[in-house]
């Protein structure tokens, strides 16, 4: 909020605020809507401009805090000790200083952080570590060529876009296996997707493909047709794809025709298919009659 002296000694702002200055640096906070009413908040005037104990940084022109408002970052001294008790010996130290123990390969470095240097548990180890020359004195610089490829390691993709099956473990993409003996029972699995069903009663593979309570989640899964692949004919066993003829099995291939019924006599009585009226109808032939078609009544 900004003020303006509205009189001598009266400042106001737009928040409906207004200060008076009293005696002895005080002054009096009035708001518009509580000075209706009768009631005064008095505050030292000097809380919110001087105040040597209590001072408010302000923000400079580019809404930052002046530099000379920030106090200084002080990292600390560095001391170099040969071991702990050396630096638990440094009254010299201070709160941020920092001892580099060089007794220790690398150069721990330890910071206090507490107030009493004398004290362990108040000294803490950086994790970051100064890195000597006698470290690396006499190391080697190059190293050995060693000829190898990585064709066995990586897949190549082939001339047909994919990856070559022979790298590619076997993938079972069926789940869990159920058994059952009816479509309601199918329906009731706890299946998820993936899983197969087994229906005895239709001697049949399902898979699951969706919700497991929906028939139209089920997926039947048909089987190829088993080929037979040995038989024995004639006392000899054939094995490999075997083809069956009706000779192979002495069925003899023999056209005829079934155009006779026995009658109650045992006698055979000759059948044709006639129309009669423009219907067709069954006619039996009746030797005694001159072989004359008679109807079926």
């Amino acid at each position: 909020m900004s003020w303006i002296e509205d009189s001598s000694g009266v400042y106001v702002n737009d928040t409906g605020l207004t200060l008076s200055e009293g005696d002895g640096g005080d002054g009096i906070l009035t708001i518009d809507e509580l000075d209706e009413d009768g009631y005064e908040i008095e505050i030292p005037i000097r809380d919110l401009f001087d105040n040597p104990f209590v001072k408010i940084p302000t923000l400079d022109a580019n809404g930052q805090i002046s530099a000379d408002q920030i106090p200084s970052i002080v990292i600390g001294d560095t001391f170099f000790v040969n071991s702990e008790s050396e630096m638990l010996a440094l009254s010299s130290a201070q709160k941020g200083d920092l001892a580099i123990r060089q007794e220790i390969q690398g150069g721990a470095t330890y910071r206090l952080v507490g107030n009493d240097y004398s004290i362990l548990a108040h000294w803490t180890e950086l994790r970051a570590k100064y890195i000597q020359w006698s470290e690396i004195l006499n190391k080697p610089t190059t190293f050995p060529v060693d000829a190898h490829n990585h064709d066995g390691l990586y897949p190549k993709i082939g001339v047909n876009g994919k990856i070559s099956a022979g790298v590619i473990p076997f993938v079972n993409f069926f789940g869990d296996r159920y058994v059952r003996d009816s479509e309601s029972e199918m329906l009731g699995l706890l299946a998820s997707s993936g899983d197969v069903c087994i229906r005895r009663d239709e001697n049949k593979l399902y898979l699951c493909m969706g919700l497991p309570s929906l028939l139209s989640s089920w997926v039947y899964v048909p089987s190829p047709i088993a080929k037979i692949d040995s038989i024995i004919m004639d006392g000899t066993v054939y094995v490999g794809h075997v083809e069956i003829t009706p000779e192979s099995i002495k069925a003899a291939n023999e056209i005829h025709e079934h155009n006779y019924i026995k009658a109650e006599s045992g006698e055979e009585i000759r059948v044709i298919r006639n129309e009669l009226d423009g219907i067709p109808v069954l006619f039996w032939i009746d030797p005694l009659n001159g072989d004359t078609p008679t109807p079926f009544a």
